[in-house]
């Protein structure tokens, strides 16, 4: 059994997240902190099978601001994706928000991929 914990963006207003390999793991979940001062805001979890897609990734799911200083999140209990990220599709306003991403269970360690 393995996990996952780690944050992946940092007091941002904008931007999209590295590329996590979470080899399977599941559930996991994004967990997305709004500061005290913001009044709005987006963040989108998303999934690729390939950590370089440069096209539109599948979303997950999304976290939307309801109120400051608060911490809200979504989780994809059901299946195992492979690569996650987050990406803010709303800018965040008024303040910064950081997300991270938990996973924990039996991901696949000696996963390899195939052509």
């Amino acid at each position: 059994m393995s996990n996952i914990h780690k944050k992946i963006l940092a007091s941002v207003t904008t931007g999209t997240s590295e590329v996590i390999d979470t080899r399977g793991y599941w559930p996991i979940t994004m967990a997305v902190r709004f500061e005290a001062s913001t009044s709005a805001g987006v963040v989108t979890f998303e999934t690729s099978p390939d950590p370089a897609f440069s096209g539109t990734w599948k979303s997950i799911g999304t976290v939307t601001w309801t109120a400051a200083n608060q911490i809200l999140t979504v989780s994809a209990a059901q299946d195992a994706y492979r690569y996650v990220r987050a990406r803010i599709t709303t800018n965040i306003v008024g303040g910064n928000a950081s997300v991270w991403i938990t996973g924990a269970g039996y991901g696949f360690e000696g996963w390899t991929e195939s052509p």
